[in-house]
């Protein structure tokens, strides 16, 4: 039986992109700020909080579908 957090790491791994990985990363296990995220990913600040979003928004629907 997966756990939840079975099911999340298997869809980080998989299905997300490098990109989005990375800013997992940078967000949650070096613990940026969304400002530092965007100068490393030379994004603008604003692209950080949808790039959040969509990666979160993803994450759930592929860990309740898995």
């Amino acid at each position: 039986m997966s756990t939840v957090r079975d099911r999340l790491r298997q869809a980080i791994v998989k299905e997300l992109s490098a990109q989005d990985r990375l800013f997992l990363v940078l967000a949650y296990a070096e613990r940026m700020s969304p400002a530092e995220i965007a100068v490393t990913l030379d994004l603008a600040p604003s692209q950080v909080e949808v790039m959040r979003e969509r990666i979160v928004r993803e994450l759930g629907h592929l860990v309740s579908a898995a």
